[in-house]
């Protein structure tokens, strides 16, 4: 029923009825990219219709200066300044440099503890955040990752195969036009099968026996290398707290509440609270002026992120199986020709696996792929039409364990059309 509704819509549906790549493809160039263009937009959104940054606490430059030089020269927080107790720290990461480092302490039976000197304490670090900058320009991106493979996809010899079997696919109103229908694609595919299968004869076709695989395999590993490209950029944008944990990270924090000390990750990594120096020349030289910035977006910013983490850990395991799962059919050549006779309600037949084995991965590619979006009884009536067309080609080589035979179709296998109406 779904499948029917989303027809009606072809181009809003993001799994189209007829699909050349199968569902771990589409999990990355529909659902990925669907969601990393919806990011990208609200994130353009928010930085054109509100204010993305407001800071205070600058007594000598304008409040506009002070938040266009924050934003462009980037804010900051002490790395020193995270896991304490809200009542210390209200703001994890912020907190005045010049603060004390120690203070003396008089104890209630009269020491004194004494701090060292404040030469020798280390400098406070400084980690700063300027990734929030180009967030929406790393949605867009990820966006063209998810989609370029595909994009690939089609151009490596696809595009022609789909109008075959939209031709299969579409409904018919006669008999007559079904069987003219189903000889017609019988005709190309035997065009492409018997080249194929016979390379000696067409030295040109030796690449393209297994161009289509090859072609499917590399668009595998684009969309496995995207991902965890993606990811580990991802991670490499924050100096403070892991990515590649967020999401567990997250979880923990809800699981064990109560701990006031231990600061969120959401504030590690996308803090709403940060500082920010100002250097600007004035009347005594170089003068420096530090105040507080508040970046509302990071609201936000915190649960797209959370999100996207879920998408890309469950992207980089779906594409490791769909890589394993294109490498086990080309090892194992029998159990995928199984897998197409249980797609299509085959029954083994020497003529069939005779096609399977000398067409080469590109020819089983085209099989597999017009059996899944075509019904079982047409595509059973194309293979037929195409054994007759290659046993007329060839009868001498094609299929010695049948030459007894003048059809392979036999009357008790023939397909009645009226059924299939």
């Amino acid at each position: 029923m779904v499948l029917e509704v989303l027809a009606l819509f072809p181009r809003l549906a993001p799994f189209k009825v007829i699909t050349l790549d199968d569902v771990w493809d589409q999990w990355n160039r529909s659902f990925m990219f669907i969601m990393t263009v919806l990011f990208g937009s609200i994130v353009t959104i928010r930085s054109y219709t509100g204010s993305v940054i407001e800071c205070d606490g600058f007594l000598k430059v304008p409040v506009e200066f002070a938040k266009d030089y924050c934003w462009t020269q980037g804010i900051y927080t002490l790395r020193e300044g995270y896991d304490y107790h809200s009542s210390i720290l209200p703001y994890p990461g912020v907190f005045p440099e010049d603060v004390p480092g120690c203070l003396d302490k008089i104890l209630d039976n009269g020491g004194r503890i004494v701090c060292p000197l404040e030469k020798k304490y280390a400098k406070f670090q400084r980690v700063y955040h300027s990734w929030y900058q180009f967030t929406a320009f790393y949605f867009w991106t990820a966006s063209c990752a998810f989609f370029l493979p595909y994009m690939m996809f089609k151009f490596f010899g696809m595009g022609d195969l789909k109008p075959v079997i939209s031709m299969l696919h579409n409904p018919v109103e006669t008999a007559e036009e079904l069987d003219m229908l189903t000889k017609k694609a019988a005709r190309w595919l035997y065009v492409r099968v018997h080249a194929y299968i016979h390379t000696d004869q067409y030295y040109g076709k030796r690449v393209e026996k297994h161009l289509l695989f090859f072609s499917i395999m590399l668009t595998k590993s684009c969309y496995l290398l995207f991902s965890v490209i993606l990811f580990w950029l991802t991670e490499k944008m924050f100096h403070i707290g892991s990515f590649m944990s967020y999401g567990l990270d997250w979880a923990a924090e809800e699981s064990e509440p109560g701990e006031d000390y231990k600061s969120l990750i959401q504030d590690k990594l996308f803090p709403k609270m940060a500082s920010c120096e100002i250097k600007r020349w004035g009347a005594t030289g170089i003068e420096e002026e530090q105040g507080m910035c508040v970046l509302a977006a990071n609201v936000i910013n915190q649960y797209l992120f959370l999100i996207y983490w879920g998408g890309m850990v469950i992207t980089v395991i779906v594409n490791v199986l769909s890589v394993l799962i294109a490498l086990s059919n080309l090892c194992f050549i029998e159990g995928a020709y199984r897998n197409l006779l249980a797609t299509a309600f085959l029954r083994d037949e020497p003529a069939y696996s005779e096609i399977w084995r000398k067409s080469g991965t590109s020819g089983r590619v085209i099989l597999q792929l017009i059996a899944k979006n075509v019904n079982p009884k047409i595509f059973e009536h194309v293979l037929n039409e195409l054994v007759n067309l290659l046993r007329m080609a060839d009868r001498s080589g094609f299929d010695s364990r049948a030459e007894e035979e003048d059809e392979f179709v036999h009357p008790d296998n023939e397909m009645e059309f009226e059924d299939t109406l």
